[in-house]
């Protein structure tokens, strides 16, 4: 996660589903695949703008060079 990137408030219910993405991006790099995997996008279904919360948060994984 880029922090400056995010929101300042990150629904807690959308962690688990970005672990299974980081396993996911860990395997290609490990296996010299930088290509985007498969399944890079995971969503957390929420209750809503009316019940409180946000909808439906969608999240993108990516997999780039680190600039030095």
């Amino acid at each position: 996660m880029l922090a400056h990137k995010c929101p300042k408030k990150i629904c807690p219910y959308i962690l688990p589903a970005m672990s299974r993405l980081m396993w996911i991006i860990q395997e290609r790099i490990y296996e010299r695949a930088y290509s985007r995997p498969y399944f890079y996008k995971a969503h957390c279904e929420d209750v809503g703008i009316d019940c409180g919360g946000w909808g439906r948060v969608v999240i993108e994984a990516k997999i780039l060079d680190r600039q030095r």
